[in-house]
């Protein structure tokens, strides 16, 4: 970035603001904050007649003490951007950065990888083009033509100008939650045709942050929040429905999907707490069966509620899923994993 931000693997910034505590809405208010906040300091610099090789900030980017950590707080920080927003900018910044330690990326690099969130449907581009001849995929071409990537000429490029235009984490993760499409998840890694790819590769990001949030709470096995875990298919989400009006229950009208705290709590003592399972096993378990591409949708035991069931081996992962009243998205009430058999039995039409 052009002030020298960036986040360590500690999740504490250049500016010494940690991440750790924040939730997606979080990271995107910050992140938000940041960009005005640094565009202000480059509009400064051009009236003073510079326009490259900016001074790089450190944590006096935001003129405030490390307090509250640098005023931000640890987590739910929204009320807390506008009054870090309207701190006074400083026109005078540490040093510049020397000859070696500077990298300009060329032209296409810096237009496709403007914005952090570009760097998602990089990595995605990128780990697709890893295994396209694996798997079909409708939205390949249109991407690679929209995005103008030039395949397997610009891949070995791309990690490199990732990391000049500051999107080198968000290119990491969304090479990551590639691996997700690879393994069943429809309309998150995967672009649709004619739908953008960083939009796809965002819902991935959310997906992926969302099951490693729920991972390091039932580890932790306290102070459960709630946590928004992406959107589901569409289609999925039809198929919920088309039972819930069976039943008549009311639809729901979101594919929004979120854990409530209290259905964290409640898989946290059925599932880690008295059934021995391991946090990361009951997190893939709800990221296979609710957002997976050839997940099937039943009735639940109770018609408010549907079950998910995603099979393929011996002991399928299974999520039921219902509407919660403080809550227009899908509700994912708990996760395990059932023996095939005994599955087959209560749902006959249930598919290997």
């Amino acid at each position: 970035m052009p002030l020298g931000y960036q986040v360590g693997e500690n999740q504490i910034d250049t500016y010494g603001v940690d991440h750790s505590g924040f939730s997606t809405r979080d990271e995107v208010a910050y992140q938000t904050a940041r960009q005005q906040r640094e565009n202000q300091i480059m509009q400064n610099y051009h009236h003073q007649g510079i326009n490259k090789d900016y001074p790089q900030y450190g944590t006096d980017f935001w003129g405030s003490s490390p307090e509250n950590n640098y005023g931000f707080g640890v987590s739910n920080i929204t009320p807390n951007v506008e009054n870090m927003q309207n701190t006074p900018v400083p026109n005078i910044g540490p040093k510049p950065l020397s000859q070696e330690q500077m990298y300009t990326p060329p032209s296409h690099a810096a237009e496709v990888l403007a914005a952090g969130i570009k760097g998602f449907g990089q990595g995605t581009v990128t780990g697709m083009e890893s295994f396209a001849n694996g798997a079909t995929f409708g939205g390949y071409n249109w991407i690679d033509e929209k995005l103008d990537l030039g395949a397997a000429k610009r891949r070995e490029n791309l990690k490199q100008y990732a990391n000049a235009a500051d999107v080198g984490t968000a290119f990491d993760i969304a090479n990551k939650v590639t691996e997700f499409a690879g393994g069943g998840l429809s309309g998150y890694g995967v672009a649709a045709k004619g739908i953008p790819a960083t939009r796809q590769a965002y819902n991935a990001y959310n997906i992926y942050k969302g099951s490693r949030n729920l991972e390091n709470q039932l580890q932790r096995g306290n102070n459960f929040e709630d946590i928004y875990m992406g959107r589901i298919d569409r289609n999925k989400l039809n198929e919920i429905n088309d039972i819930r009006q069976e039943l008549g229950e009311p639809v729901i009208n979101s594919e929004k999907v979120k854990l409530l705290k209290k259905d964290i709590q409640h898989i946290w003592n059925r599932r880690v707490h008295e059934g021995g399972s391991l946090p990361k096993d009951v997190a893939h378990s709800v990221k296979q069966s609710v957002f997976s591409k050839d997940s099937q949708v039943f009735p639940g035991n109770v018609s408010r509620n549907q079950v998910m069931i995603k099979t393929g081996d011996k002991y399928p992962n299974m999520s039921i899923v219902s509407k919660d009243n403080a809550f227009d998205g899908v509700s994912i009430r708990s996760t395990m994993k059932k023996d095939f058999s005994n599955l087959l039995r209560k749902y006959p039409d249930l598919k290997y």
